[in-house]
């Protein structure tokens, strides 16, 4: 019904999310399925997820999962597909609930990056920003980034040394609030500092996943584009990937597939 999150295993399948509905709605609380583009066939893998959204692999090749609200978890969790097991990765900050995990993206020493806006969901808004936070190995959690309207889609350069982030503001009525790609450089010693506004989207849309190929150049799901925006990692653009649905997230694949990108929009997989 409405896909997102997707992210490639080591097997080479396509896992992504399906908030299909809500549990106030007395439904299930999201789907994620499992494509396999061997077989070409999709199959439900967890069928109440607790409304995840963004979803990424660790090393270890266990599933992340950042879980969303309206009936949602709130939360990111490491979900054990082969026995069932969900562990909790974050769930508090300061003591309170995170707003609404939304995308999330892991380095290669296994800390976990991951925004937390709120889009939808009656529960309260607990974290007083729309920050991005930083989960070490260790579960120690810290707030990296607390100056934005609404913080979704995050990449990392192919050094790692580059943390990118979407913000969307298109819920506001506000036209002086932009919409933008936002790169933060991430030191050796822990630092995070904002380098620099890489691109405006406020005249095309609303940035919403954003995925970094080998290269370095940046691909930024643009929903009301029906497009990939792809740019240099200077921020100028380099032209666009033109889709049938609106996309809201994207992800390349792994070994003999790393040169597909995957995408997920409206109700559908793309490739």
């Amino acid at each position: 019904t409405f896909t997102e999150g997707p992210a490639v295993g080591e097997d080479g399948a396509v896992y992504f999310s399906d908030q299909a509905s809500s549990g106030s709605a007395g439904g299930p609380r999201g789907s994620i399925w499992r494509f396999d583009p061997m077989k070409d066939t999709a199959t439900v893998v967890v069928d109440s997820s607790g409304m995840a959204n963004g979803l990424e692999f660790d090393a270890d090749g266990t599933l992340l999962a950042a879980e969303g609200a309206d009936s949602g978890g709130r939360r990111v969790v490491r979900r054990d597909l082969s026995m069932g097991t969900v562990t909790v990765v974050a769930d508090v900050f300061g003591g309170r609930r995170f707003n609404s995990p939304n995308d999330l993206v892991v380095d290669r020493a296994g800390t976990i990056y991951f925004s937390d806006p709120r889009y939808r969901g009656e529960e309260p808004i607990d974290q007083p920003v729309s920050g991005v936070y930083r989960v070490y190995p260790t579960g120690k959690v810290d707030l990296v980034v607390d100056q934005l309207i609404r913080p979704n889609g995050l990449a990392l350069s192919p050094d790692h040394r580059v943390l990118y982030v979407a913000e969307d503001n298109y819920l506001s009525s506000d036209p002086a609030l932009r919409t933008r790609i936002l790169a933060y450089d991430l030191g050796l010693d822990g630092s995070v500092a904002f380098r620099s506004s890489l691109y405006d989207f406020s005249a095309e849309g609303s940035p919403d996943g954003i995925a970094v190929d080998h290269e370095g150049f940046i691909y930024v799901a643009v929903y009301e584009l029906k497009a990939i925006s792809v740019h240099y990692s200077d921020g100028r653009k380099r032209g666009l990937i033109r889709l049938p649905e609106s996309p809201t997230n994207v992800a390349f694949g792994r070994g003999a597939s790393a040169r597909v990108l995957y995408i997920t929009a409206g109700g559908g997989l793309y490739s």
